[in-house]
């Protein structure tokens, strides 16, 4: 090896040191709540994800950034209409990932398998929505190569 990298300096801080940049916000009125938990290869909580969520709309809730809690727990907000941009920072992961979260499964582009669909699509519970993110493992959430 030729010398550390930045991407495999990041250390135990991450989580801890970034945490100034989360700001818990309000469900704005026309979005709803998606919760969910990240977890990993053998279906562990991973509890120091953060997890950047953007839209297509320009409005200033447009983009949030969230942690994972204790037990990998998670939330975050978006509109009825549009498709949540995930990108995926987390301990163990050289670089980040790329996923999205669909409210309507017609809405996953066809290039996804249809075995595998199920993974980026969010399910109703009550006035909100649970959506899991696996990093890895039988489960594993379909990546993308880019935002």
């Amino acid at each position: 090896m030729a010398g550390i990298t930045p991407s495999q300096t990041i250390g135990p801080f991450f989580h801890e040191a970034t945490r100034w940049l989360v700001t818990d916000r309000p469900c704005p009125a026309g979005w709803v709540t998606v919760a969910g938990r990240v977890l990993d290869v053998d279906g562990k909580p991973v509890s120091d994800a953060m997890l950047e969520v953007a839209f297509s709309g320009a409005t200033p809730e447009g983009f949030q950034r969230v942690f994972s809690g204790d037990e990998g727990a998670f939330q975050f907000h978006m509109p009825l209409d549009q498709v949540a941009h995930l990108t995926v920072f987390a301990r163990g992961l050289l670089r980040h990932l790329f996923t999205r979260v669909h409210l309507d499964a017609a809405h996953v582009p066809a290039a996804v398998p249809a075995a595998r669909r199920g993974t980026l699509v969010a399910v109703r519970e009550g006035t909100a929505y649970r959506w899991n993110l696996h990093l890895s493992g039988d489960h594993e959430t379909v990546f993308f190569d880019q935002g």
